[in-house]
């Protein structure tokens, strides 16, 4: 089918532009990169290609081909994976905070009418405090591990970007979530 193709080049840049957000290729894609190696050097991907794959990267399991909808996060053990581990535990948890954000409760008990008025029933809002909470401490846990993960990998100024970007601005939309449902429920003019 392509007989006048006589090799493939991969190439890249890290920015669309200086002010976009990075697009380099992160170690969390590495998995993702030997697979598709795999594949065009011999035309086809058999389970035995991505065991073998798996097996180089050090996976304790196969590699999984989307690791963002699977349960746990991949135990494996290459340059960079506790990057390609963070990005799973961090999508993750940026999902969990996406569906806190649209649960009815908020939406229900903590929208911003009902905070500003004192139109709070604290039996509704603890349940959403505790989940909050929890979630923040995730993002907490994650801001710990953030830079011992990028340091071994990246240059100095990728991990303050990363965390400003992606990072911050989730934990500072929780941090706001839950001192308002602090605040209303330890409030005593709650109706």
């Amino acid at each position: 089918k392509f007989k006048n193709i006589r090799g493939i080049a991969l190439t890249g840049w890290q920015r669309y532009d200086h002010f976009a957000v990075l697009c380099e290729l992160f170690p969390h894609g590495l998995p993702s990169l030997g697979l598709c190696l795999k594949l065009m050097q011999q035309g086809v991907l058999a389970p035995a290609d991505i065991d073998a794959l798996a097996k180089d990267m050090k996976f304790t399991t196969s590699i999984p081909i989307n690791p963002f909808v699977c349960a746990n996060i991949p135990v494996c053990n290459f340059p960079g994976s506790s990057v390609y581990q963070l990005m799973i535990e961090f999508v993750h948890a940026e999902a969990a905070c996406k569906e806190f954000f649209l649960l009815e409760g908020m939406a229900t008990w903590m929208n911003d009418y009902n905070v500003e008025r004192g139109f709070i029933n604290p039996i509704h809002v603890e349940p959403l405090l505790i989940r909050g909470q929890s979630l923040l401490q995730t993002f907490h846990a994650m801001e710990e591990k953030l830079h011992s993960s990028f340091a071994d990998v990246f240059v100095t100024g990728v991990e303050s970007e990363w965390r400003g970007v992606f990072l911050s601005p989730c934990v500072r939309r929780l941090e706001d979530a839950v001192e308002k449902a602090q605040r209303v429920v330890s409030d005593k003019h709650v109706v």
